[in-house]
């Protein structure tokens, strides 16, 4: 009697075990493509400069290094003192539609400039599985509910050239 009942006991134990992996397994893996997209300001370049005309462009690099495409890509610049965002404004961003792996430029105008002022970029994707991530300009990235990623797509497509 006292064998079958932790011969069950085990049996639960195990079960639960099991159920505690998979659950695990699922969350890494809904995060493993999402974990190699990230993007960040590249400094002191003009390469738009000229096709824009905007004295305060500014490169977004945004690397998309999983194997498999990014979704409703909005990149924007953001202001970070001591690796906190500043979410008190509506940052304007740029809109892309699809994104296959590679590395990007995007052209991005910098609407607040100032002294003593930290910018980085700052973006947000739907992944492959159809998840929707953000990753702030302190670099952290974050899972959005589906229910706030609302897309207005602009009517100015976002000047994007592929590095590589």
């Amino acid at each position: 009697m006292f064998l079958q009942i932790l011969t069950s006991f085990a049996t639960i134990v195990a079960l639960f075990a099991l159920a505690y992996q998979m659950y695990r397994d699922r969350k890494i893996d809904s995060k493993k493509q999402a974990s190699k997209v990230c993007c960040w300001l590249e400094r002191n370049s003009n390469y738009f400069a000229r096709d824009i005309g905007d004295v305060y462009s500014e490169i977004i690099i945004v690397s998309n290094e999983s194997n498999q495409p990014i979704y409703d890509v909005r990149v924007s610049i953001q202001m970070v003192n001591d690796n906190q965002v500043d979410d008190s404004h509506d940052y304007e961003y740029e809109y892309v539609q699809c994104l296959a792996p590679g590395t990007y430029r995007i052209a991005k105008s910098n609407e607040y400039k100032g002294m003593n002022k930290i910018f980085n970029a700052a973006m947000s994707f739907r992944d492959a599985n159809g998840y929707c991530w953000k990753r702030d300009g302190a670099g952290i990235l974050t899972k959005c509910k589906k229910e706030k990623y609302h897309i207005i797509k602009p009517e100015v497509p976002a000047r994007i050239d592929k590095i590589r």
